[in-house]
């Protein structure tokens, strides 16, 4: 989707010119898969999201399919592009149930998710984690081999907090 603020992050930093981007939305996976196919990526970094937790409240299902069902979309489609050798995701230190600590969620902690974003970032963990097994029958080690899925998270991605 389009940048939503005047100045967006995107236009302040001004990707290059030899630079591909295209807007659209992760929902639709035929026109994921199209531009995909059109760009023919090595490598996928998939930072699409709907970050913010009040919109989430007032919007819980869109929610769902853009944090959820669109990080399976893009994984369905990076298995179906034969040039993508991997995938990152971002996704966020809300993933973790909120146990009121003082110190930072560590990547064994369970997950969890009280409110809609929380809960649709600890549902595309899941996926993540599901998409990397999906292939029945071989080690974990040969599945990295065919398409390295990594996701990681962040406490902030990029400016001040956004709760």
């Amino acid at each position: 989707m389009p940048p939503e603020t005047t100045p967006s992050l995107f236009e302040a930093t001004r990707p290059v010119e030899d630079t591909y981007s295209t807007f659209g939305d992760i929902c639709d996976c035929g026109s994921l898969l199209d531009a995909v196919s059109t760009f023919q990526p090595d490598l996928i970094l998939h930072l699409a999201a709907q970050p913010l937790a009040r919109r989430s409240y007032r919007e819980p299902v869109r929610t769902f399919a853009v944090n959820a069902l669109g990080t399976a979309h893009v994984l369905e489609v990076a298995r179906s592009v034969k040039s993508v050798k991997g995938v990152l995701c971002i996704t966020t230190d809300k993933v973790y149930k909120n146990n009121e600590w003082a110190w930072p969620y560590r990547e064994n902690d369970p997950l969890g998710g009280k409110d809609p974003y929380s809960a649709s970032k600890a549902a595309a963990e899941m996926i993540i984690k599901a998409m990397q097994h999906l292939t029945t029958g071989l080690t974990a080690k040969v599945l990295l081999s065919l398409l390295p899925v990594v996701a990681i998270s962040l406490v902030e991605v990029i400016g001040q907090r956004i709760d």
